[in-house]
């Protein structure tokens, strides 16, 4: 797992309060209680660590992902296509 997964799993953790160790790619969001709050805090934390600006586009596809693997997938794609990965992952 790359230095950006462990972020956002515990950045995902933190927005879910919630422990680290119950977090697994499978593991659906609802299970945890993400919801619109949640997207939100993990839009601030990946914004603040990584100097991006997610749109309201984006945030909408964090808030709709289904499981934490989703949401893995998705910072890193827009981690991908800002640059930002090879600055800061």
């Amino acid at each position: 797992m790359n230095k950006t997964s462990e972020f956002i799993l515990a950045a995902l953790a933190d927005a879910c309060n919630i422990e680290r160790s119950k977090l697994q790619g499978s593991t659906p969001l609802a299970e945890i209680g993400f919801d619109s709050l949640s997207a939100v805090s993990l839009t601030y934390q990946v914004e603040s660590r990584y100097g991006v600006e997610l749109d309201q586009d984006r945030v909408v596809q964090l808030y709709e992902a289904a499981t934490v693997a989703d949401v893995v997938a998705l910072v890193d794609g827009i981690l991908d296509v800002s640059g930002e990965r090879a600055v800061s992952g």
